[in-house]
């Protein structure tokens, strides 16, 4: 099996090849890997799960990122997630320590960032409901936002305005 083609990474399963995919294990890891797309002035991708993707059959001429930062940890009645872990993993957690809300978006296939990048939600309920904070890294460094600052609205957030 080839692994550069994207059907292999996506949903669907749809999509042709792209010229490299490259799977970040940690923050560290996708910092680097962006940083060498940008150096190298390859157009790239941020893929998580592939599961609100479409692929072309042609592919992509550019690097893939593959978010595969799946860290979760419960802190009292917080939890705090990378964005490559899986939703309903989340969901789950939340459960097992009473931390009520989350259980409205079980069921939703993706990872924790592709679900805060489209502000994902059923019955009424939405994932930003459920932030205080976003750890994001800008092209330049990391930092935290604060949830009003990422502009959630229905299937919306500012990060897909970036």
């Amino acid at each position: 099996m080839n692994t550069n083609i994207l059907k292999y990474h996506t949903n669907f399963k749809l999509g042709g090849p792209a010229k490299k995919i490259v799977t970040a294990k940690s923050e560290k890891g996708l910092i680097q890997i962006y940083k060498n797309a940008v150096a190298n002035s390859e157009l790239f991708y941020i893929l998580g799960e592939g599961t609100n993707i479409i692929a072309s059959d042609n592919g992509f001429n550019g690097t893939i990122i593959k978010v595969a930062i799946s860290g979760l940890a419960v802190n009292g009645k917080k939890i705090t997630c990378d964005a490559g872990a899986k939703l309903q993993t989340l969901v789950n957690t939340a459960n097992k320590n009473g931390l009520e809300g989350l259980a409205t978006l079980a069921g939703i296939p993706g990872t924790v960032g592709g679900a805060v990048y489209g502000n994902a939600g059923a019955y009424g309920r939405e994932i930003s409901e459920f932030l205080t904070h976003v750890k994001v890294f800008d092209g330049l460094c990391v930092r935290w936002m604060p949830k009003k600052s990422c502009v959630f609205k229905y299937r919306d957030s500012i990060f897909k305005k970036k």
